[in-house]
């Protein structure tokens, strides 16, 4: 696939697109573009497939753990 950003085209294999930022990785899963800071989308574009959601940063994957450990616990009733 390519992604297009400002008419530069960029070839890779995934591209994953956050609410502020976009990446596109190779074929081993390295990031070879990444633009961050993103307040208009209008300049970027992919062609030859979909753009893939964005993995949870280590944060919101603590917190998730923190809200289910607490159901466990506590019953869903909080800490």
């Amino acid at each position: 696939m390519v992604m297009t950003v400002y008419g530069q085209k960029i070839s890779c294999a995934r591209a994953e697109k956050g609410a502020d930022f976009v990446r596109a990785y190779d074929e081993g899963g390295a990031c070879v573009f990444e633009a961050a800071k993103i307040a208009d989308f209008s300049g970027y574009s992919l062609t030859g497939g979909a753009w893939s959601a964005a993995e949870p940063t280590d944060g919101e994957r603590i917190g998730e753990l923190e809200a289910l450990v607490a159901q466990l616990l506590f019953g869903g009733e909080g800490e």
